[in-house]
């Protein structure tokens, strides 16, 4: 390596340090989970969970509605029994409050006051006694819903469709590893293959974790997360111009494997904040297609990219273009890598 090559990769791993120290974890999905259950005709229960990571002790100003009033609060902190955490941090709170209403709640609001510092979002789900369920996304521009007594059973898909599309646009490690497997295949249809394999495996371990099947160390997985990041993009890097016609095998493996760590990475909030009670397979499917839209989202600006990098540029181009953000790509991994570590 040269010094100047080992200058610019030094540059470039200074940079990734710069601006990824705040957001290095897959994890930037920190959804809140608030529920509103019917205990009988006057009083109802309000709970409050928090995920570990968007802080848990940061406290969370519930609005009810007017005709309701507030009976008594208790506090509790609850450990994720799929998780195996030493440190007391990774304990998950949980509020709940007796709440007393009189007369009809439909137009009513419900919500957060504001969003506690730390939440992008909240999942909201109403239980009327012997009635329909409605699940919701609270989010700042829109903290509160409105209660009605018709609401589909279909929210919840699509509370949770919207919840894994804007995870996967927003968790960055995930977005660098789906940037290495377009650029490690290549041709459409073998992206198309290798992606969908990478989702049917991730989709695997949600499942197995989010209900509580599989314990793993959360801190472990995150740095394995960024390790295969790094493994993929020296793949790509050591690629030939054109690729071994029997390369889409290991791809394909690859995407397995790392599939089901990425899956690990993904239900890390879900899992402790919960899943809604008899509804939990519906609200997977939703985050699962979401997270599958917001991939072949992010696949088909990369394969558009670079079809109009082969169109308009030199022949070669797209290829040194591939090399270049394959090793950012790495430099950015191993830098996460070691902070996690060190974390």
């Amino acid at each position: 390596m040269t010094q100047l090559r080992f200058s610019v990769y030094l540059l470039l791993l200074v940079t990734a340090g710069a601006v990824t120290s705040n957001h290095s974890y897959a994890d930037t999905l920190q959804p809140g989970y608030l529920e509103f259950s019917q205990q009988d005709a006057t009083l109802w229960q309000l709970s409050w969970k928090a995920p570990v990571q968007s802080g848990a002790n940061r406290p969370a100003s519930p609005k009810i509605p007017a005709a309701c009033t507030l009976l008594n609060e208790s506090d509790s902190w609850l450990r994720p029994k799929n998780y195996t955490q030493p440190n007391s941090s990774r304990l998950r709170n949980t509020k709940t409050w007796q709440v007393s209403c009189e007369g009809s709640l439909d137009g009513e609001s419900l919500g957060i006051q504001q969003l506690p510092l730390g939440f992008s979002e909240v999942i909201a789900r109403v239980q009327f006694l012997g009635g329909p369920i409605q699940t919701h996304r609270l989010t700042n521009s829109a903290p509160t819903i409105s209660l009605s007594n018709t609401q589909q059973h279909d929210s919840v898909i699509l509370a949770y469709l919207l919840l894994g599309y804007e995870h996967i646009l927003e968790g960055y490690d995930h977005i660098l590893f789906v940037l290495c497997l377009v650029l490690l295949v290549l041709q459409p249809w073998g992206v198309i293959k290798t992606v969908t394999t990478f989702t049917v495996a991730h989709s695997l371990t949600l499942a197995l974790l989010t209900q509580g099947w599989v314990t793993v160390d959360r801190s472990l997985v995150e740095v394995l997360i960024a390790l295969s990041i790094v493994v993929l993009a020296a793949e790509v890097a050591n690629k030939e111009k054109k690729p071994a016609v029997n390369s889409m095998r290991p791809a394909i493996i690859a995407a397995f494997m790392f599939g089901l760590l990425h899956g690990l990475g993904f239900a890390g909030a879900l899992s402790e904040i919960g899943l809604p009670q008899g509804e939990s397979l519906v609200a997977l499917l939703g985050f699962n297609i979401g997270v599958e839209l917001g991939q072949l989202c992010i696949v088909a600006v990369i394969m558009s990219l670079l079809w109009a990098i082969n169109k308009y540029f030199k022949r070669g181009v797209a290829w040194r273009i591939s090399r270049l953000a394959s090793s950012v790509s790495g430099i950015i991994g191993a830098y996460w890598v070691f902070e996690r570590l060190l974390a």
